[in-house]
């Protein structure tokens, strides 16, 4: 039931994370006047979303301790968008970023991966990613 519930969440997620790239790519190829306006950014933003959704799904489905580790970074990366973006593109991944730690709680018992040092990782990969943002679009 457990492996289940987690692979339903890490489905959520990937679900969201691919429905807004596809949304926020779209609308940024819809006002711009050619693909090189959006690129590099936002276009590698929205294709790193797209990826943190799949690597997601990938890890949840193989419920082992090491797994699950993959699974709080790619929330920590999610975190520093919902921050960042909190007026533009960090409501709509809330869900995803909500849905990744509960399919890591969920997917192997609490002993062999502790919850602790899953926040860690995660908390580690927001300021890490958050820096990563902050650094490029200053130049």
């Amino acid at each position: 039931m457990r492996k289940w519930l987690s692979g339903i969440f890490a489905l959520v997620a990937l679900v969201n994370c691919l429905l807004v790239a596809i949304i926020f790519t779209s609308y940024s190829l819809s006002t711009a006047n050619s693909l090189l306006e959006i690129f590099p950014f936002p276009a590698l933003y929205l294709f790193e979303i797209a990826v943190v959704g799949i690597l997601g799904l990938i890890a949840a489905g193989r419920a082992n301790a090491a797994n699950t580790a993959a699974l709080w970074p790619l929330a920590g990366i999610l975190l520093a968008f919902v921050i960042l973006g909190g007026f533009s593109i960090g409501p709509f991944l809330l869900p995803a970023f909500f849905s990744l730690p509960l399919a890591a709680l969920l997917s192997v018992p609490q002993a062999a991966y502790p919850p602790l040092k899953g926040m860690a990782w995660l908390g580690a990969a927001a300021v890490v990613q958050a820096l990563w943002m902050l650094l490029f679009t200053r130049f």
